[in-house]
């Protein structure tokens, strides 16, 4: 393992990207929760294309990704009684293993998928046309994410491109 990828979700910037994530789908799904969005959560579905490890530190400072994601989906469910729905996708194969051990806890609601291959090769699920699909992409590097090949694939979509 390199130096570079032991520091992956321990930066100083961590912290305030996931209080984001935690804020932004805090609002969606609550929004959803009315029943009066334009988009259903028939059911809501989560993808995080960059699982990483699922660490979060013992001092409460952040949660990880794919934690801040279970938590709104597993909301939905017990608080407002929509079904939702939950892919973590991780690509290496070592911190696939970490993702798993981290979050095992999620794997018994039957809910929620953990996936090691690349984020690239994900074909998003059927999908209804006015379902709410929240996907979270955030790449231990920019590099990691080529902007001209296909994003993420849907059986739906008629675009399989985004613009560069």
């Amino acid at each position: 393992m390199d130096d570079q990828s032991s520091k992956v979700g321990r930066s100083s910037r961590t912290p305030v990207k996931h209080f984001l994530l935690n804020a932004l789908v805090g609002k969606i799904v609550g929004v959803l929760g009315t029943g009066k969005a334009p988009c259903k959560a028939n059911p809501f579905y989560a993808v995080d294309l960059c699982g990483g490890d699922g660490f979060e530190p013992g001092d409460g400072s952040h949660q990880a990704s794919p934690r801040i994601l279970f938590k709104h989906c597993d909301w939905m469910r017990s608080k407002i009684g929509k079904p939702s729905y939950l892919d973590i996708i991780e690509q290496q194969s070592f911190t696939y293993e970490k993702l798993v051990t981290n979050c095992q806890f999620m794997l018994p609601h039957g809910w929620v998928r953990m996936i090691n291959g690349d984020a690239r090769e994900f074909v998003l699920s059927d999908v209804k046309a006015d379902q709410s699909v929240f996907i979270h992409c955030d790449p231990n590097h920019v590099k990691d994410t080529d902007r001209k090949s296909t994003r993420l694939n849907s059986s739906h979509s008629r675009a399989s491109r985004m613009p560069s």
